[in-house]
């Protein structure tokens, strides 16, 4: 039975851009209702504070300290955006999440438009579904960071230079000036929109050789997007000297770096690592659809110029984790340029076979999208251990015992403090009191104020912190990994962060341990309560 003729290209494509722009929306903006503000986001929201040219140094390096969160090593154009943002939504946590689920959904359409151009309406709806469906992208569309954003200029990118392929030698100029803006957009937004130029740069190599027309193009790319990034230079020298102060985190061998970065890639967020049979639908799904997605034969050069952009740049994303150290550039944040070009190989995968191909994809396409349900429905009834941190949970507390005038917070030195700290100074500047209290080989703990870490001596400022506020909250901080995130949801044990020195040391100095939370996230925390003990 034929379909009915309004049932056609178009129809389908629009369809899919609905049912797709649904779900995003439920997804994405539940997660964002629980997600909690992260050490990076209250340096992205401290910025957009600032006028533009205080802005403008600050992102330079000049004052880098004027706020009490860590400096910023971004491009200016992602503030630039949120300025114009909060301008009509407000400064706000809420606002900003939403400006990235709005920019998701840009990118989810930029998708399925380009799918349905070249592939039709089937790949459509499997390209836009496989973006606004995956856990992963609910999760980093809702950062209040530039990743999202990058991940709509990527779309463009694509969007455009796909139309640069397929189109006439006088379209071709229109379309080539609409890449390189969308390409020197993700430059100015993240600095791996670099990567993203240098892939979509050997595209356009290959393509120009493969139809002997000359390198002109290539030549106005190369000119134009190299010229207009000059003006990234002062805020590249700023972020080399900010990451040049960083100490290398352990990211094990290569091999497991790369086996990581590439299940990544392909879905494996967190969640789905909760179960072997999540991993093998989304992960296996993907790559089944992907290498369906390349074969040969296609009417359009696109998908295998698409295949060039992808491999040239993450391979620079690689070569780049190998040669700078002050971060890592195998992070799938970074790399968020890369998720709709794997969304529209796996469309093309459904869109452009036949035969056992196109069975295969079938399968592969209802296993991926049976999957990326699955572990959503686990995201929503489970979204605080994917939480970037319990940031909110802290400063529920600090609030609930009574505001900054009777808290009184101390940090375990032995964990990883910045965690709850920065939410919290964010929230609060210095008005909330904060100390960082490590305990000694001798038993002595030492204390320093927080945010400047002047050393208070030993253990007797935590006896006189009883004169400063009726409640303590001690906090202790650990960043979960897959494996204790997996743990904490199934039941298991999750090495939580202890503090039996500092307790103790609290309890000779006058306060009495009346309750003890442990606070699940990404970045967890362990808080217990302290009251002043009766004298």
């Amino acid at each position: 039975m034929s379909p009915p003729r309004w049932w056609d290209v178009a129809t389908r494509a629009w369809a899919a851009a609905v049912i797709a722009s649904a779900v995003w929306l439920v997804s994405a903006g539940h997660f964002a209702a629980h997600q909690e503000l992260w050490v990076d986001e209250t340096t992205q929201l401290s910025g957009l504070g600032l006028p533009f040219t205080e802005l403008l140094d600050w992102l330079t390096g000049g004052d880098a300290g004027r706020f009490d969160v860590p400096p910023d090593r971004m491009p200016p154009l992602s503030y630039l955006i949120g300025k114009l943002w909060v301008l009509v939504f407000g400064l706000s946590e809420g606002s900003l999440r939403w400006l990235g689920i709005t920019a998701g959904l840009g990118a989810i359409w930029l998708t399925i438009a380009t799918a349905r151009r070249v592939w039709g309406g089937a790949a459509a709806w499997l390209a836009g579904l496989a973006l606004a469906a995956s856990p992963q992208l609910a999760v980093l569309g809702v950062e209040i960071r530039a990743y999202p954003l990058l991940l709509l200029a990527a779309a463009a990118t694509f969007c455009f230079f796909e139309r640069w392929v397929s189109s006439d030698a006088r379209e071709r100029r229109t379309t080539l000036a609409a890449t390189i803006a969308c390409v020197v957009c993700a430059c100015y937004l993240h600095y791996f929109g670099l990567v993203l130029a240098g892939g979509v740069f050997c595209a356009l190599a290959w393509v120009c050789l493969v139809e002997r027309r000359g390198l002109g193009h290539v030549l106005w790319f190369a000119g134009a997007v190299g010229l207009a990034s000059l003006g990234l230079l002062p805020f590249l020298r700023a972020a080399v000297g900010i990451s040049g102060s960083d100490e290398a985190a352990g990211r094990g061998s290569l091999a497991v770096g790369l086996a990581r970065f590439g299940y990544r890639l392909l879905g494996g967020h967190p969640v789905v690592g909760v179960s072997a049979l999540l991993v093998i639908a989304v992960v296996g799904g993907t790559a089944s659809l992907v290498a369906l997605g390349l074969r040969r034969g296609h009417a359009s050069k696109f998908p295998t110029a698409l295949l060039i952009a992808l491999v040239s740049g993450l391979t620079a994303a690689v070569a780049a984790s190998l040669a700078v150290r002050g971060f890592d550039a195998l992070r799938i944040a970074y790399n968020s340029w890369a998720l709709p070009a794997l969304a529209l190989l796996a469309g093309a995968a459904l869109g452009a076979s036949q035969g056992w191909r196109r069975r295969g994809a079938v399968v592969a396409a209802v296993v991926l999208l049976v999957g990326d349900a699955a572990a959503s429905v686990l995201l929503w009834r489970r979204p605080e251990p994917f939480a970037h941190s319990a940031g909110d949970r802290v400063t529920a507390e600090v609030e609930r015992a009574g505001g900054v005038g009777r808290v009184v917070v101390v940090h375990d030195g032995e964990s990883g403090w910045g965690i709850a700290y920065f939410p919290l100074s964010y929230r609060y500047g210095r008005a909330l009191r904060q100390m960082l209290a490590t305990p000694r080989a001798s038993g002595e703990v030492s204390t320093a104020l927080l945010p400047s870490l002047s050393p208070l001596g030993d253990g007797e400022q935590l006896a006189a912190a009883r004169q400063q506020g009726a409640t303590l909250l001690l906090l202790a901080s650990r960043q979960l990994d897959a494996a204790a995130t997996k743990a904490l949801l199934t039941g298991g044990d999750v090495d939580q962060p202890r503090s039996p020195a500092l307790t103790s040391a609290l309890e000779r100095a006058g306060w009495r341990a009346t309750r003890s939370e442990w606070l699940p996230a990404m970045g967890a925390v362990q808080l217990t309560v302290f009251e002043r003990a009766a004298p």
